[in-house]
Protein backbone atom coordinates (compact mmCIF):
# COMPACT_ATOMS: atom_id res chain seq x y z
CA UNK A 1 0.00 0.00 0.00
CA UNK A 2 1.35 3.25 -1.11
CA UNK A 3 1.98 6.07 1.60
CA UNK A 4 -0.43 8.66 0.33
CA UNK A 5 -3.38 5.81 0.10
CA UNK A 6 -2.17 4.83 3.54
CA UNK A 7 -2.64 8.27 5.43
CA UNK A 8 -6.82 8.01 3.58
CA UNK A 9 -7.41 4.85 5.14
CA UNK A 10 -5.67 5.98 8.58
CA UNK A 11 -7.77 9.00 8.50
CA UNK A 12 -11.32 6.81 7.81
CA UNK A 13 -10.13 4.65 10.85
CA UNK A 14 -11.44 1.59 11.37
CA UNK A 15 -13.79 1.95 7.85
CA UNK A 16 -10.68 2.25 6.38
CA UNK A 17 -8.01 -0.89 7.95
CA UNK A 18 -11.09 -3.12 7.75
CA UNK A 19 -10.94 -1.90 4.13
CA UNK A 20 -7.02 -2.64 3.83
CA UNK A 21 -7.32 -6.23 5.43
CA UNK A 22 -9.52 -7.49 3.11
CA UNK A 23 -8.08 -5.76 -0.39
CA UNK A 24 -6.14 -9.12 -0.92
CA UNK A 25 -8.76 -10.99 -0.72
CA UNK A 26 -11.10 -8.21 -3.22
CA UNK A 27 -7.87 -8.83 -5.55
CA UNK A 28 -8.06 -12.25 -6.17
CA UNK A 29 -11.47 -12.54 -6.59
CA UNK A 30 -11.54 -9.59 -9.27
CA UNK A 31 -8.63 -11.38 -10.65
CA UNK A 32 -10.43 -14.49 -10.95
CA UNK A 33 -14.04 -13.07 -12.37
CA UNK A 34 -12.47 -10.86 -15.18
CA UNK A 35 -10.14 -13.15 -15.99
CA UNK A 36 -6.98 -10.75 -15.76
CA UNK A 37 -3.69 -11.07 -14.44
CA UNK A 38 -2.53 -8.25 -12.11
CA UNK A 39 0.95 -7.00 -12.16
CA UNK A 40 3.38 -4.34 -10.27
CA UNK A 41 1.36 -1.51 -8.23
CA UNK A 42 0.87 1.98 -9.86
CA UNK A 43 0.97 4.50 -7.45
CA UNK A 44 0.41 8.13 -6.82
CA UNK A 45 -3.38 9.00 -6.26
CA UNK A 46 -4.75 8.73 -2.80
CA UNK A 47 -7.92 7.03 -2.85
CA UNK A 48 -7.69 4.11 -4.74
CA UNK A 49 -5.48 1.28 -4.78
CA UNK A 50 -4.05 1.06 -8.73
CA UNK A 51 -2.03 -1.80 -10.64
CA UNK A 52 -1.57 -3.32 -13.76
CA UNK A 53 -3.04 -5.44 -15.32
CA UNK A 54 -3.18 -7.95 -18.63
CA UNK A 55 -6.73 -9.61 -20.33
CA UNK A 56 -6.81 -12.64 -20.91
CA UNK A 57 -6.53 -11.74 -24.74
CA UNK A 58 -3.02 -9.98 -24.34
CA UNK A 59 -4.72 -6.00 -24.06
CA UNK A 60 -2.80 -4.24 -21.43
CA UNK A 61 -5.02 -2.91 -18.62
CA UNK A 62 -5.26 -1.04 -14.78
CA UNK A 63 -7.24 -2.15 -12.17
CA UNK A 64 -8.43 0.66 -9.81
CA UNK A 65 -10.20 -0.38 -6.70
CA UNK A 66 -11.61 2.64 -4.99
CA UNK A 67 -11.68 2.99 -0.89
CA UNK A 68 -14.68 3.38 1.48
CA UNK A 69 -16.12 7.16 0.78
CA UNK A 70 -14.30 7.96 -2.28
CA UNK A 71 -16.75 9.40 -5.01
CA UNK A 72 -16.51 6.26 -6.96
CA UNK A 73 -20.26 6.78 -8.42
CA UNK A 74 -19.18 10.32 -9.49
CA UNK A 75 -15.99 8.50 -11.37
CA UNK A 76 -17.70 5.89 -12.94
CA UNK A 77 -20.78 7.96 -14.14
CA UNK A 78 -17.92 10.82 -15.76
CA UNK A 79 -15.89 7.65 -17.17
CA UNK A 80 -19.65 6.36 -18.89
CA UNK A 81 -20.47 9.50 -20.04
CA UNK A 82 -16.79 10.72 -21.76
CA UNK A 83 -16.95 7.13 -23.54
CA UNK A 84 -12.92 7.19 -23.71
CA UNK A 85 -12.24 10.74 -25.08
CA UNK A 86 -10.61 12.56 -23.19
CA UNK A 87 -10.99 10.25 -20.25
CA UNK A 88 -9.43 6.93 -19.73
CA UNK A 89 -11.59 4.24 -21.67
CA UNK A 90 -13.38 2.04 -19.22
CA UNK A 91 -13.14 -1.58 -20.04
CA UNK A 92 -15.10 -3.26 -17.08
CA UNK A 93 -16.38 -2.19 -13.57
CA UNK A 94 -18.14 -4.16 -10.34
CA UNK A 95 -20.17 -1.01 -8.95
CA UNK A 96 -20.72 -2.90 -5.25
CA UNK A 97 -16.74 -3.34 -5.20
CA UNK A 98 -15.68 -0.01 -6.12
CA UNK A 99 -13.76 -1.44 -9.00
CA UNK A 100 -12.56 -0.05 -12.49
CA UNK A 101 -10.91 -1.90 -15.29
CA UNK A 102 -9.29 0.48 -17.67
CA UNK A 103 -6.88 1.04 -20.72
CA UNK A 104 -3.52 1.20 -19.78
CA UNK A 105 -1.85 4.66 -21.27
CA UNK A 106 1.30 5.90 -21.34
CA UNK A 107 3.65 8.41 -18.77
CA UNK A 108 1.66 11.12 -16.96
CA UNK A 109 2.82 14.66 -18.69
CA UNK A 110 4.80 15.58 -15.27
CA UNK A 111 7.29 12.67 -16.72
CA UNK A 112 8.17 14.54 -19.86
CA UNK A 113 9.64 16.98 -19.13
CA UNK A 114 7.99 20.07 -20.93
CA UNK A 115 8.19 23.39 -19.36
CA UNK A 116 5.32 24.75 -16.93
CA UNK A 117 3.25 26.88 -19.78
CA UNK A 118 3.63 24.22 -22.23
CA UNK A 119 2.27 21.62 -19.47
CA UNK A 120 -0.55 24.64 -18.55
CA UNK A 121 -1.72 25.08 -22.10
CA UNK A 122 -1.55 21.10 -22.92
CA UNK A 123 -3.56 20.53 -19.25
CA UNK A 124 -6.43 22.92 -20.62
CA UNK A 125 -6.73 21.65 -24.37
CA UNK A 126 -6.98 18.34 -22.41
CA UNK A 127 -9.79 19.28 -20.26
CA UNK A 128 -11.59 21.47 -22.61
CA UNK A 129 -12.33 18.10 -25.18
CA UNK A 130 -14.24 16.85 -22.09
CA UNK A 131 -16.66 19.66 -21.54
CA UNK A 132 -20.02 18.33 -22.81
CA UNK A 133 -23.48 18.46 -22.02
CA UNK A 134 -24.87 16.19 -19.18
CA UNK A 135 -28.34 14.81 -18.30
CA UNK A 136 -31.35 17.24 -17.59
CA UNK A 137 -30.05 18.38 -13.54
CA UNK A 138 -27.07 16.17 -13.69
CA UNK A 139 -29.16 13.17 -13.06
CA UNK A 140 -27.70 10.07 -13.63
CA UNK A 141 -29.06 6.80 -15.30
CA UNK A 142 -28.12 5.24 -11.87
CA UNK A 143 -30.56 7.44 -10.39
CA UNK A 144 -27.79 9.51 -8.14
CA UNK A 145 -26.88 13.13 -10.35
CA UNK A 146 -23.49 15.02 -10.18
CA UNK A 147 -23.10 17.43 -7.85
CA UNK A 148 -23.37 21.42 -9.38
CA UNK A 149 -20.62 23.66 -9.33
CA UNK A 150 -23.38 25.90 -6.58
CA UNK A 151 -23.05 22.62 -4.34
CA UNK A 152 -19.23 22.61 -5.09
CA UNK A 153 -18.60 25.82 -4.21
CA UNK A 154 -21.30 25.98 -0.98
CA UNK A 155 -18.50 23.08 0.33
CA UNK A 156 -15.72 25.18 0.16
CA UNK A 157 -17.53 27.78 1.77
CA UNK A 158 -17.87 25.81 4.50
CA UNK A 159 -14.88 23.21 4.54
CA UNK A 160 -12.15 26.43 4.21
CA UNK A 161 -12.96 28.19 7.78
CA UNK A 162 -14.06 25.13 9.35
CA UNK A 163 -10.99 23.29 9.12
CA UNK A 164 -8.87 26.21 9.60
CA UNK A 165 -10.12 26.55 12.64
CA UNK A 166 -9.93 22.98 13.46
CA UNK A 167 -6.15 22.73 12.17
CA UNK A 168 -4.96 26.01 14.33
CA UNK A 169 -5.03 28.61 11.66
CA UNK A 170 -2.24 27.44 9.45
CA UNK A 171 -2.61 29.78 6.83
CA UNK A 172 -3.18 33.91 7.05
CA UNK A 173 -7.17 35.51 8.07
CA UNK A 174 -6.63 37.03 4.73
CA UNK A 175 -6.50 33.67 2.64
CA UNK A 176 -9.42 32.09 4.39
CA UNK A 177 -11.80 34.97 3.70
CA UNK A 178 -10.54 35.53 -0.03
CA UNK A 179 -11.33 31.92 -0.34
CA UNK A 180 -14.62 32.23 1.27
CA UNK A 181 -15.44 35.66 -1.32
CA UNK A 182 -14.10 33.57 -4.66
CA UNK A 183 -16.53 30.13 -3.57
CA UNK A 184 -19.39 32.29 -2.91
CA UNK A 185 -19.24 34.57 -6.03
CA UNK A 186 -19.09 31.08 -8.17
CA UNK A 187 -21.96 29.63 -6.16
CA UNK A 188 -24.11 32.70 -7.42
CA UNK A 189 -22.85 32.55 -10.84
CA UNK A 190 -23.54 29.34 -11.22
CA UNK A 191 -26.14 28.83 -14.19
CA UNK A 192 -27.38 25.02 -14.93
CA UNK A 193 -28.35 25.79 -18.39
CA UNK A 194 -25.01 26.37 -19.53
CA UNK A 195 -23.32 24.00 -17.09
CA UNK A 196 -21.00 20.91 -18.29
CA UNK A 197 -19.61 17.99 -17.10
CA UNK A 198 -16.14 18.88 -16.02
CA UNK A 199 -13.41 16.52 -14.59
CA UNK A 200 -12.86 18.47 -11.34
CA UNK A 201 -9.17 17.13 -10.83
CA UNK A 202 -6.81 18.15 -13.74
CA UNK A 203 -3.23 17.73 -13.36
CA UNK A 204 0.17 16.60 -14.69
CA UNK A 205 -0.03 13.48 -12.77
CA UNK A 206 -3.58 12.59 -14.10
CA UNK A 207 -3.11 14.00 -17.61
CA UNK A 208 -0.97 10.39 -19.37
CA UNK A 209 -0.36 10.38 -22.72
CA UNK A 210 -2.50 7.85 -25.37
CA UNK A 211 0.71 5.35 -26.35
CA UNK A 212 1.62 6.35 -30.14
CA UNK A 213 -0.01 9.88 -29.85
CA UNK A 214 0.64 13.57 -28.55
CA UNK A 215 -2.52 13.04 -27.24
CA UNK A 216 -3.37 12.96 -23.21
CA UNK A 217 -5.97 11.25 -21.47
CA UNK A 218 -7.30 11.94 -18.44
CA UNK A 219 -7.85 10.07 -15.38
CA UNK A 220 -9.35 9.70 -11.64
CA UNK A 221 -12.33 12.25 -12.79
CA UNK A 222 -14.06 14.05 -10.40
CA UNK A 223 -17.42 14.34 -12.04
CA UNK A 224 -19.00 17.41 -11.84
CA UNK A 225 -22.08 19.71 -13.23
CA UNK A 226 -20.29 22.86 -13.24
CA UNK A 227 -18.16 25.03 -15.99
CA UNK A 228 -14.90 25.15 -17.63
CA UNK A 229 -13.84 27.57 -15.44
CA UNK A 230 -13.90 25.03 -12.86
CA UNK A 231 -11.35 22.81 -14.46
CA UNK A 232 -9.17 25.73 -15.51
CA UNK A 233 -8.96 27.00 -11.89
CA UNK A 234 -7.86 23.34 -10.89
CA UNK A 235 -5.30 22.94 -13.07
CA UNK A 236 -3.59 26.53 -11.85
CA UNK A 237 -4.37 25.41 -8.14
CA UNK A 238 -2.87 22.00 -8.20
CA UNK A 239 -2.39 20.87 -11.76
CA UNK A 240 0.94 22.48 -12.54
CA UNK A 241 2.82 23.63 -9.32
CA UNK A 242 4.18 27.56 -9.22
CA UNK A 243 1.53 29.25 -12.22
CA UNK A 244 -1.48 30.65 -10.63
CA UNK A 245 -1.45 34.79 -10.86
CA UNK A 246 -3.57 36.73 -12.62
CA UNK A 247 -1.51 37.06 -15.83
CA UNK A 248 -2.08 32.58 -15.74
CA UNK A 249 -5.68 33.38 -16.10
CA UNK A 250 -5.79 35.52 -18.73
CA UNK A 251 -3.60 33.41 -20.37
CA UNK A 252 -6.20 30.33 -20.01
CA UNK A 253 -9.04 32.55 -21.11
CA UNK A 254 -7.64 33.56 -23.74
CA UNK A 255 -6.66 29.72 -25.00
CA UNK A 256 -10.30 28.51 -24.13
CA UNK A 257 -12.78 31.80 -24.28
CA UNK A 258 -13.30 31.34 -20.65
CA UNK A 259 -13.67 34.16 -18.34
CA UNK A 260 -10.47 35.12 -16.62
CA UNK A 261 -12.27 36.25 -13.87
CA UNK A 262 -14.27 33.08 -12.75
CA UNK A 263 -10.86 31.22 -13.52
CA UNK A 264 -9.20 32.82 -10.57
CA UNK A 265 -12.05 32.64 -8.01
CA UNK A 266 -12.05 28.44 -8.48
CA UNK A 267 -8.02 28.88 -8.87
CA UNK A 268 -8.08 30.50 -5.58
CA UNK A 269 -10.76 28.41 -3.46
CA UNK A 270 -9.29 24.93 -4.47
CA UNK A 271 -5.59 26.04 -3.97
CA UNK A 272 -6.71 26.82 -0.19
CA UNK A 273 -9.21 24.15 0.12
CA UNK A 274 -6.67 21.55 -1.26
CA UNK A 275 -3.90 22.79 1.18
CA UNK A 276 -6.20 22.29 4.36
CA UNK A 277 -7.19 18.79 3.27
CA UNK A 278 -4.21 17.52 2.38
CA UNK A 279 -2.75 19.26 5.78
CA UNK A 280 -5.79 17.37 7.73
CA UNK A 281 -4.52 14.06 5.99
CA UNK A 282 -0.94 14.69 8.04
CA UNK A 283 0.99 15.48 4.73
CA UNK A 284 2.31 19.13 6.34
CA UNK A 285 5.54 19.07 3.43
CA UNK A 286 2.90 18.76 0.76
CA UNK A 287 0.53 21.15 2.38
CA UNK A 288 2.63 24.10 3.53
CA UNK A 289 3.37 24.28 -0.66
CA UNK A 290 0.09 25.13 -1.33
CA UNK A 291 -0.97 27.64 1.85
CA UNK A 292 2.28 29.68 1.11
CA UNK A 293 1.38 30.36 -1.88
CA UNK A 294 -2.27 31.15 -1.01
CA UNK A 295 -0.56 33.69 1.72
CA UNK A 296 1.33 35.48 -0.78
CA UNK A 297 -1.36 36.08 -3.24
CA UNK A 298 -4.18 37.30 -0.62
CA UNK A 299 -1.32 39.28 0.51
CA UNK A 300 -0.85 40.81 -3.21
CA UNK A 301 -4.54 40.85 -3.35
CA UNK A 302 -4.91 43.40 0.06
CA UNK A 303 -1.80 45.93 -1.56
CA UNK A 304 -3.63 46.02 -5.01
CA UNK A 305 -7.34 47.09 -3.52
CA UNK A 306 -5.69 49.93 -1.54
CA UNK A 307 -3.17 51.05 -4.21
CA UNK A 308 -3.60 54.64 -4.76
CA UNK A 309 -6.45 55.95 -6.06
CA UNK A 310 -6.91 59.80 -5.37
CA UNK A 311 -5.30 61.35 -3.21
CA UNK A 312 -6.83 58.41 -0.25
CA UNK A 313 -4.27 55.73 0.20
CA UNK A 314 -3.77 52.88 3.12
CA UNK A 315 -1.25 53.32 5.70
CA UNK A 316 0.23 50.75 4.10
CA UNK A 317 0.59 52.00 1.13
CA UNK A 318 1.75 55.28 2.64
CA UNK A 319 4.73 53.85 4.13
CA UNK A 320 6.14 53.14 1.08
CA UNK A 321 5.25 56.59 -0.68
CA UNK A 322 7.79 59.69 -0.69
CA UNK A 323 7.89 61.90 2.56
CA UNK A 324 9.91 64.89 1.76
CA UNK A 325 13.11 63.67 1.08
CA UNK A 326 12.87 60.90 2.53
CA UNK A 327 11.46 57.43 1.43
CA UNK A 328 11.31 53.82 1.85
CA UNK A 329 14.57 51.80 0.45
CA UNK A 330 12.43 50.18 -2.26
CA UNK A 331 11.13 52.72 -3.37
CA UNK A 332 14.43 54.79 -3.51
CA UNK A 333 15.71 51.44 -5.38
CA UNK A 334 13.24 51.99 -8.34
CA UNK A 335 13.09 55.97 -8.89
CA UNK A 336 15.38 57.67 -11.19
CA UNK A 337 19.34 58.26 -10.32
CA UNK A 338 20.25 60.54 -12.77
CA UNK A 339 20.38 59.44 -16.20
CA UNK A 340 20.16 55.91 -15.19
CA UNK A 341 16.70 53.68 -14.30
CA UNK A 342 15.67 50.45 -12.24
CA UNK A 343 15.72 47.92 -15.12
CA UNK A 344 12.12 47.32 -13.95
CA UNK A 345 11.33 51.05 -14.07
CA UNK A 346 12.64 51.37 -17.91
CA UNK A 347 10.11 48.40 -18.89
CA UNK A 348 7.29 49.60 -17.30
CA UNK A 349 7.91 53.19 -19.47
CA UNK A 350 8.65 50.95 -22.98
CA UNK A 351 5.75 48.94 -22.23
CA UNK A 352 3.38 51.46 -24.67
CA UNK A 353 5.75 51.00 -26.99
CA UNK A 354 5.48 47.51 -27.03
CA UNK A 355 4.06 46.04 -30.43
CA UNK A 356 0.46 44.97 -29.99
CA UNK A 357 -0.82 41.49 -29.46
CA UNK A 358 -1.73 39.70 -32.79
CA UNK A 359 -5.51 39.99 -33.42
CA UNK A 360 -7.66 36.51 -33.14
CA UNK A 361 -11.03 36.11 -34.46
CA UNK A 362 -13.15 34.23 -32.23
CA UNK A 363 -15.95 31.92 -34.09
CA UNK A 364 -19.22 31.13 -32.13
CA UNK A 365 -20.40 28.24 -32.62
CA UNK A 366 -23.54 26.60 -31.43
CA UNK A 367 -27.37 26.27 -32.39
CA UNK A 368 -30.19 28.45 -30.91
CA UNK A 369 -30.42 28.57 -27.01
CA UNK A 370 -26.69 27.76 -26.59
CA UNK A 371 -26.02 30.85 -24.98
CA UNK A 372 -24.00 31.95 -28.08
CA UNK A 373 -24.96 35.77 -27.56
CA UNK A 374 -24.42 35.72 -23.47
CA UNK A 375 -20.73 34.02 -24.33
CA UNK A 376 -20.13 36.38 -27.12
CA UNK A 377 -20.75 39.43 -24.67
CA UNK A 378 -18.56 38.40 -22.39
CA UNK A 379 -15.46 37.20 -24.94
CA UNK A 380 -16.00 40.92 -26.13
CA UNK A 381 -15.49 42.52 -23.03
CA UNK A 382 -12.56 40.35 -22.06
CA UNK A 383 -10.65 40.14 -25.36
CA UNK A 384 -11.90 44.04 -25.93
CA UNK A 385 -13.43 42.82 -29.24
CA UNK A 386 -15.65 43.91 -31.94
CA UNK A 387 -18.84 41.87 -31.50
CA UNK A 388 -20.53 41.35 -34.51
CA UNK A 389 -24.15 39.10 -34.22
CA UNK A 390 -26.37 39.31 -36.89
CA UNK A 391 -29.77 38.51 -35.02
CA UNK A 392 -28.80 42.47 -33.87
CA UNK A 393 -29.01 43.66 -37.42
CA UNK A 394 -31.71 41.60 -39.21
CA UNK A 395 -34.44 42.20 -36.54
CA UNK A 396 -34.17 45.84 -36.27
CA UNK A 397 -33.92 46.44 -40.11
CA UNK A 398 -36.45 44.00 -42.15
CA UNK A 399 -38.17 42.23 -38.78
CA UNK A 400 -36.96 38.77 -39.59
CA UNK A 401 -34.05 36.63 -39.35
CA UNK A 402 -34.06 35.83 -42.64
CA UNK A 403 -36.33 38.32 -44.44
CA UNK A 404 -35.97 36.75 -48.03
CA UNK A 405 -32.36 36.11 -48.39
CA UNK A 406 -31.11 38.72 -46.87
CA UNK A 407 -29.10 37.58 -44.43
CA UNK A 408 -26.47 36.17 -46.28
CA UNK A 409 -26.13 39.70 -47.77
CA UNK A 410 -25.98 40.70 -44.27
CA UNK A 411 -23.51 38.07 -42.86
CA UNK A 412 -21.29 38.85 -45.87
CA UNK A 413 -20.57 42.83 -45.20
CA UNK A 414 -20.29 41.44 -41.37
CA UNK A 415 -17.23 39.68 -42.00
CA UNK A 416 -16.02 41.77 -44.50
CA UNK A 417 -15.98 44.61 -41.43
CA UNK A 418 -14.25 41.68 -39.38
CA UNK A 419 -11.45 41.30 -42.10
CA UNK A 420 -10.35 44.77 -42.35
CA UNK A 421 -11.32 45.52 -37.70
CA UNK A 422 -8.49 41.90 -37.72
CA UNK A 423 -5.76 43.83 -40.01
CA UNK A 424 -6.13 47.06 -37.84
CA UNK A 425 -4.79 44.92 -34.97
CA UNK A 426 -8.60 44.51 -33.79
CA UNK A 427 -10.15 41.39 -32.49
CA UNK A 428 -13.48 39.99 -32.95
CA UNK A 429 -15.91 37.54 -31.85
CA UNK A 430 -17.93 36.50 -34.91
CA UNK A 431 -21.60 35.14 -33.78
CA UNK A 432 -23.00 33.73 -36.17
CA UNK A 433 -23.68 30.12 -35.11
CA UNK A 434 -21.56 28.52 -38.01
CA UNK A 435 -23.44 25.14 -38.21
CA UNK A 436 -21.03 23.46 -41.00
CA UNK A 437 -17.85 23.08 -40.51
CA UNK A 438 -16.79 24.54 -43.94
CA UNK A 439 -17.92 27.65 -43.21
CA UNK A 440 -15.43 27.37 -40.02
CA UNK A 441 -12.49 26.14 -41.97
CA UNK A 442 -12.74 28.99 -44.85
CA UNK A 443 -13.34 31.58 -42.21
CA UNK A 444 -10.28 30.39 -40.22
CA UNK A 445 -8.08 30.45 -43.36
CA UNK A 446 -9.37 34.19 -43.97
CA UNK A 447 -8.27 35.16 -40.73
CA UNK A 448 -4.95 33.62 -41.13
CA UNK A 449 -4.58 36.17 -44.24
CA UNK A 450 -5.66 39.02 -42.88
CA UNK A 451 -2.62 38.76 -40.15
CA UNK A 452 -4.78 37.30 -37.35
CA UNK A 453 -5.25 34.19 -35.04
CA UNK A 454 -8.69 32.01 -35.17
CA UNK A 455 -10.52 29.89 -32.40
CA UNK A 456 -13.95 27.55 -32.59
CA UNK A 457 -15.64 28.62 -29.29
CA UNK A 458 -18.23 25.95 -29.08
CA UNK A 459 -21.43 25.98 -27.24
CA UNK A 460 -22.89 22.89 -26.79
CA UNK A 461 -26.37 22.39 -25.63
CA UNK A 462 -29.22 19.37 -23.96
CA UNK A 463 -32.25 19.70 -26.13
CA UNK A 464 -34.14 20.14 -23.33
CA UNK A 465 -32.25 22.99 -22.20
CA UNK A 466 -32.19 24.34 -25.60
CA UNK A 467 -36.16 24.08 -25.86
CA UNK A 468 -36.45 25.88 -21.90
CA UNK A 469 -34.00 28.89 -23.25
CA UNK A 470 -36.09 28.88 -26.78
CA UNK A 471 -39.63 29.30 -24.54
CA UNK A 472 -38.30 31.39 -22.14
CA UNK A 473 -36.83 34.18 -24.68
CA UNK A 474 -39.84 34.38 -26.45
CA UNK A 475 -41.81 34.92 -23.73
CA UNK A 476 -40.06 37.74 -21.88
CA UNK A 477 -37.78 39.65 -25.25
CA UNK A 478 -40.14 38.61 -28.34
CA UNK A 479 -38.18 41.58 -30.10
CA UNK A 480 -34.77 39.71 -30.07
CA UNK A 481 -35.55 36.94 -31.50
CA UNK A 482 -38.23 34.83 -33.67
CA UNK A 483 -40.93 31.89 -33.82
CA UNK A 484 -39.17 29.07 -33.80
CA UNK A 485 -41.08 24.92 -33.37
CA UNK A 486 -40.26 21.87 -32.07
CA UNK A 487 -39.43 20.48 -35.28
CA UNK A 488 -37.65 23.07 -36.55
CA UNK A 489 -35.15 22.76 -33.36
CA UNK A 490 -34.99 18.74 -33.92
CA UNK A 491 -34.40 19.41 -37.73
CA UNK A 492 -31.91 22.11 -36.85
CA UNK A 493 -29.88 19.56 -34.70
CA UNK A 494 -29.38 17.18 -37.76
CA UNK A 495 -28.47 19.34 -39.48
CA UNK A 496 -25.51 20.89 -37.02
CA UNK A 497 -22.00 19.49 -37.55
CA UNK A 498 -20.37 20.36 -34.18
CA UNK A 499 -16.95 21.07 -34.12
CA UNK A 500 -14.57 17.79 -33.06
CA UNK A 501 -11.00 17.85 -30.72
CA UNK A 502 -9.15 18.52 -34.14
CA UNK A 503 -10.88 21.54 -34.81
CA UNK A 504 -10.94 23.03 -31.57
CA UNK A 505 -7.41 22.92 -30.86
CA UNK A 506 -5.95 25.89 -31.21
CA UNK A 507 -3.67 26.77 -34.18
CA UNK A 508 -4.95 23.26 -35.88
CA UNK A 509 -4.91 23.46 -39.55
CA UNK A 510 -7.12 25.04 -41.84
CA UNK A 511 -8.68 21.44 -44.31
CA UNK A 512 -8.59 21.70 -48.09
CA UNK A 513 -11.54 23.42 -49.14
CA UNK A 514 -14.02 20.90 -51.06
CA UNK A 515 -13.31 19.47 -54.26
CA UNK A 516 -13.72 21.77 -57.08
CA UNK A 517 -12.57 24.78 -55.59
CA UNK A 518 -9.67 26.70 -56.37
CA UNK A 519 -9.62 28.12 -52.29
CA UNK A 520 -12.01 28.99 -49.06
CA UNK A 521 -12.00 32.35 -50.02
CA UNK A 522 -13.55 31.48 -53.64
CA UNK A 523 -15.78 29.11 -51.55
CA UNK A 524 -16.59 31.84 -49.06
CA UNK A 525 -17.66 34.00 -52.31
CA UNK A 526 -19.99 31.64 -53.18
CA UNK A 527 -21.72 31.42 -49.69
CA UNK A 528 -21.60 34.92 -49.06
CA UNK A 529 -22.44 36.87 -52.28
CA UNK A 530 -21.44 40.59 -50.74
CA UNK A 531 -18.28 39.14 -49.38
CA UNK A 532 -15.11 41.38 -50.46
CA UNK A 533 -12.73 38.56 -51.09
CA UNK A 534 -9.96 41.26 -51.63
CA UNK A 535 -10.64 42.52 -47.92
CA UNK A 536 -8.16 39.94 -46.37
CA UNK A 537 -5.48 40.90 -48.72
CA UNK A 538 -5.92 44.97 -48.03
Amino acid sequence: MSERVGLSLRARGPIGEAWRAGLPGLLAGLAAEWSITLGARLDGGRTAYVAEATTIDGTPAVLKVSIPAADFERQLAALRLAGGDPYARLIRHDGPRRALLLERLGPPLAALGWPAPRQLAALARTAARGWRPVPAGGRLPTGGRLPTAAEAARWHADFIPKTWEALGRPCSAAAVRLAVRCAAAREAAFDPGRAVLVHGDVHAFNALQRPGSEDFALIDPGGLHSEPAHDLGVILARGVPGLLDRRACRRLGRLTGVGPEAIWEWAYAELVSTGLHVLRLGDRAEAARFLAVADRLAAGTFVRRFAPRGRGRHPFVRRLAPQGRRRHPFVRRLAPQGRRRHLSVRRLALRGRRRPARAELLLMVGLPGAGKSTRARELAVAHRALRLTPDEWMIPLFGDPEAGGKRDVLEGRLITVALQALRLGTSVVLDFGLWSRDERSALRRLAAAAGASSRVIYLPVDRDVQRARIAHRQATAPHTTFPMTEADVDEWRTLFQAPDAAEMRYGAPVPPPPPGWPGWPEWAAHRWPSLDTAAHRR
